[in-house]
């Protein structure tokens, strides 16, 4: 659990109708968000960055790195060994916590507004982006991500969530938007083309159109005859 000015707290929601606290730890700036992957937490403690704890023992964590983000850290994102920052004005920090105890820069991105959160599904960085609204990023590469698309929203995005294909951005005063993002999919011309040799027999191709970060469409035997 993230705080605020109450640092990081561990609870134990065995008995979702009695949580017990096991552990509090106050942190140097004020604790916005949290994530947690495998045995470690990542609390985004805004002036301070990111700072990474070891929870093996939850009763005990145990403070083993730190990212210095260049902005306010206002909430994280991990994925495969990768911290996805919503860095306010400093926008999307994208940092390897491959070794926990020492996170470094993998990439970034600026964005218009101020980044204050971030999701991440499949090879997509969903970004609250302040009064600019959604930001959908492209994180395949992640050392170049790529911006792809928006969505305007009429009030401030804060906070942003992805489940089962949707969107749900929390925006202000105008409550809770649920949108549906489907990347494009590019097929250049050539892909589709097929050059048989002799159109008086049967031809069996195999045809495979990649759409990163989903299923690929695969048609079999295409016969020409």
């Amino acid at each position: 659990l993230s705080d605020v000015i109450g640092g990081f707290r561990v609870l134990d929601i065995s008995d979702p109708e009695n949580p017990r606290q096991l552990a509090e730890i106050e942190t140097p700036d004020v604790a916005q968000d949290v994530f947690v992957s495998g045995n470690f937490a990542y609390v985004a403690d805004r002036l301070s960055g990111m700072i990474v704890f070891d929870i093996s023992d939850p009763s005990n964590p145990e403070e083993v790195g730190v990212y210095n983000s260049p902005g306010e850290a206002m909430s994280i994102a991990v994925e495969n060994n990768i911290a996805y920052i919503a860095d306010e004005i400093d926008g999307l920090q994208i940092v390897s916590v491959r070794r926990p105890e020492g996170p470094s820069r993998y990439g970034r991105l600026d964005t218009e507004g101020f980044a204050y959160g971030v999701a991440v599904s499949g090879n997509y960085a969903f970004i609250a982006d302040g009064s600019e609204g959604l930001k959908i990023v492209n994180i395949s590469d992640p050392r170049e991500p790529e911006l792809i698309g928006g969505f305007d929203t009429p009030e401030t995005s804060y906070k942003v969530a992805v489940s089962d294909g949707l969107i749900y951005l929390a925006d202000g005063e105008s409550g809770i938007r649920v949108i549906s993002a489907i990347p494009s999919i590019d097929i250049s011309h050539e892909d589709l083309e097929f050059e048989p040799t002799n159109l008086n027999s049967s031809l069996s191709r195999t045809l495979t159109i990649s759409n990163e970060g989903h299923s690929d469409l695969i048609i079999l035997d295409a016969v020409v005859d």
